[in-house]
């Protein structure tokens, strides 16, 4: 088993979760009976190698007794972001599975395990993905939780089921699928998306996605009042450049951030009647909630508008 992780997004968290997650994986990897090497992809602009290896030496400890079959590697690259960084991952890794963790969030107990039994107890599975979602803590952990693309925490359940989408945080492949499919190049300026657009082709080409709720890690809100605006600009900006590429015009990409701007709306307004609960908010933060999220997706909508005005600036600009 490879574990392939990004040291990328946790520039934009909060550094304790990082040190969880190692904290957990030390964990896991006992739960463990195959060969395990932990990858660690990190751009060296950003994080030096011996202050990431410090990182490493102090929280994430290999039991004594797994030191023959559990390794761990920095793999240091230049210029690459997210999506190449986990196609970088994929050819430097050696292991039959690839299991892909995000450097900003926190499994769940028997994550590790959940996720990769499957394969090793039916050869025709191909893909599973575990169950992300928003961590409800605070006020913004709940409005977050509840309103944004992530589901609210599942009731874990022993059935894989069938499903059409993944998140790129939490999902393992058999390796031989990553070696034929990858996660292709976005459009110029945008920075996330072809986790979707992997999931589609793998549908196309009748390889079966499943899901198990056993496998369940919480991703963090946006951290601070930046990251907030930040996330919102670059998400109306990403919608718009995908549909630019795909041959629309300003006004019809532009149309297509609006439509999504309407169902997110809609989105919103029935999680919040129906959904508050499963995160814990109180009835008397619900509209606060709602007038938090739709502003937020208001400037989602100003990230789209933004980039039909000044496209060459939107691509340069905000980052995630």
């Amino acid at each position: 088993i490879s574990i392939v992780i990004e040291w990328e997004n946790v520039l934009l968290s909060e550094a304790d979760r990082a040190l969880e997650m190692l904290k957990q994986l030390s964990t896991q990897l006992q739960d463990i009976h195959h060969a395990v090497e932990v990858l660690f992809l990190f751009n060296e602009e950003d994080i030096a190698a011996k202050t990431l290896q410090a990182i490493i030496d102090n929280h994430l400890t290999v039991h004594p007794s797994l030191a023959n079959r559990v390794s761990v590697q920095l793999v240091p690259v230049v210029g690459l972001h997210y999506y190449d960084i986990k196609n970088a991952g994929v050819q430097q890794a050696k292991g039959d599975l690839v299991v892909f963790l995000d450097s900003d969030v926190v499994p769940e107990p028997h994550w590790l395990k959940a996720l990769t039994e499957p394969f090793f107890n039916d050869a025709s599975v191909q893909v599973i993905a575990g169950h992300t979602y928003l961590e409800p803590e605070g006020f913004l952990g709940r409005a977050f939780a509840l309103c944004w693309f992530f589901p609210t925490q599942a009731i874990p359940g022993a059935k894989l089921t069938p499903v059409s989408q993944f998140f790129a945080n939490n999902v393992a492949f058999r390796r031989s699928v990553l070696l034929q499919y990858r996660f292709e190049s976005m459009p110029k300026g945008v920075t996330r998306g072809a986790c979707t657009e992997l999931a589609k082709t793998l549908v196309q080409a009748g390889i079966p996605l499943l899901k198990t709720t056993q496998a369940q890690i919480s991703h963090p809100r946006p951290n601070g009042a930046h990251h907030i605006i930040i996330r919102a600009l670059a998400m109306g900006r990403d919608r718009f450049l995908r549909e630019s590429a795909k041959g629309a015009n300003g006004i019809q990409a532009f149309g297509d951030v609006l439509r999504y701007f309407k169902l997110a709306i809609g989105r919103l307004s029935r999680r919040v009647i129906h959904d508050r609960q499963k995160v814990g908010a109180t009835r008397i933060e619900a509209p606060f909630i709602f007038l938090l999220m739709f502003s937020w997706q208001s400037l989602a909508l100003m990230g789209g508008a933004l980039s039909f005005i000044a496209p060459n600036l939107a691509q340069r600009l905000w980052r995630i």
